[in-house]
């Protein structure tokens, strides 16, 4: 396991999207909608997932991560994002 540098807790996090920016203090809350997210993992692999889009802010999107039961949210560029099949 690794320190979670964002909230200085023991877990095993290197799977998920990374933050690409620090959240934005006023995001934009965006109708949910799934999306196909392409992005390096905390482990700096590159990871191919469906997520929903949750907030904006202008070009970043935040994407929300199932994780094990739970969910993980992550800013990314909007270059990472593209429309889910189906």
């Amino acid at each position: 396991m690794k320190d979670n540098p964002l909230y200085q807790e023991r877990y095993d996090f290197g799977h998920l999207i990374a933050h690409q920016v620090l959240p934005p203090a006023r995001p934009a809350a965006a109708r949910a909608r799934r999306v196909r997210v392409r992005a390096k993992t905390y482990n700096g692999d590159t990871a191919v997932i469906e997520a929903d889009v949750v907030a904006v802010f202008k070009e970043w999107v935040c994407i929300a991560q199932d994780d094990d039961g739970g969910v993980w949210n992550a800013w990314v560029h909007k270059s990472c994002v593209s429309r889910a099949e189906g």
